[in-house]
Protein backbone atom coordinates (compact mmCIF):
# COMPACT_ATOMS: atom_id res chain seq x y z
CA UNK A 1 0.00 0.00 0.00
CA UNK A 2 1.04 3.59 -1.17
CA UNK A 3 0.88 6.33 2.34
CA UNK A 4 0.84 9.09 1.46
CA UNK A 5 3.26 11.80 3.98
CA UNK A 6 -0.53 12.86 4.98
CA UNK A 7 -1.19 9.59 5.73
CA UNK A 8 1.97 8.49 7.44
CA UNK A 9 1.53 11.93 9.56
CA UNK A 10 -2.14 10.64 10.59
CA UNK A 11 -1.24 7.31 11.62
CA UNK A 12 2.08 9.19 13.65
CA UNK A 13 -1.00 11.03 15.41
CA UNK A 14 -2.72 8.23 16.02
CA UNK A 15 -0.42 6.37 17.74
CA UNK A 16 0.69 8.69 19.97
CA UNK A 17 -2.82 8.62 21.59
CA UNK A 18 -2.51 5.26 22.53
CA UNK A 19 -1.72 5.28 26.07
CA UNK A 20 -1.00 1.38 26.92
CA UNK A 21 0.81 1.09 24.09
CA UNK A 22 4.01 -1.52 24.41
CA UNK A 23 5.00 -2.62 21.40
CA UNK A 24 4.62 -1.09 17.60
CA UNK A 25 6.09 -2.71 13.95
CA UNK A 26 6.80 -1.14 11.08
CA UNK A 27 7.60 -2.50 7.92
CA UNK A 28 8.22 -2.17 4.41
CA UNK A 29 7.79 -4.22 1.16
CA UNK A 30 11.32 -5.37 0.15
CA UNK A 31 13.32 -3.01 -1.69
CA UNK A 32 10.79 0.17 -0.18
CA UNK A 33 11.83 3.09 2.04
CA UNK A 34 10.24 3.25 5.09
CA UNK A 35 8.18 6.68 5.67
CA UNK A 36 9.77 8.98 7.59
CA UNK A 37 9.06 8.37 11.38
CA UNK A 38 10.50 12.03 12.14
CA UNK A 39 6.98 13.26 13.45
CA UNK A 40 6.37 10.29 15.86
CA UNK A 41 7.01 10.80 19.24
CA UNK A 42 6.79 7.32 20.60
CA UNK A 43 4.34 6.83 23.59
CA UNK A 44 5.96 6.79 26.98
CA UNK A 45 5.20 2.85 27.47
CA UNK A 46 6.81 2.11 24.34
CA UNK A 47 9.50 -1.19 24.86
CA UNK A 48 9.69 -1.97 21.82
CA UNK A 49 9.66 -0.43 17.81
CA UNK A 50 10.46 -2.85 15.63
CA UNK A 51 11.45 -1.24 11.58
CA UNK A 52 11.89 -3.64 9.26
CA UNK A 53 13.20 -1.68 5.85
CA UNK A 54 15.23 0.88 4.63
CA UNK A 55 15.02 4.39 6.74
CA UNK A 56 16.52 7.34 5.02
CA UNK A 57 17.45 9.13 8.23
CA UNK A 58 16.89 8.52 12.39
CA UNK A 59 14.19 10.81 13.90
CA UNK A 60 16.46 13.31 16.47
CA UNK A 61 14.38 11.58 19.39
CA UNK A 62 15.88 7.65 18.19
CA UNK A 63 19.02 7.63 20.42
CA UNK A 64 17.55 9.43 23.33
CA UNK A 65 14.99 6.31 23.65
CA UNK A 66 17.07 3.57 22.94
CA UNK A 67 17.81 0.98 25.52
CA UNK A 68 18.81 -1.86 23.39
CA UNK A 69 19.99 -2.58 19.89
Amino acid sequence: MDLTEDDVNNVCLSIMKIEGLISFSLEAYPEETLPSIEPFSPPPLLQKLHLQGTLSKLPNWFLEKLNKL
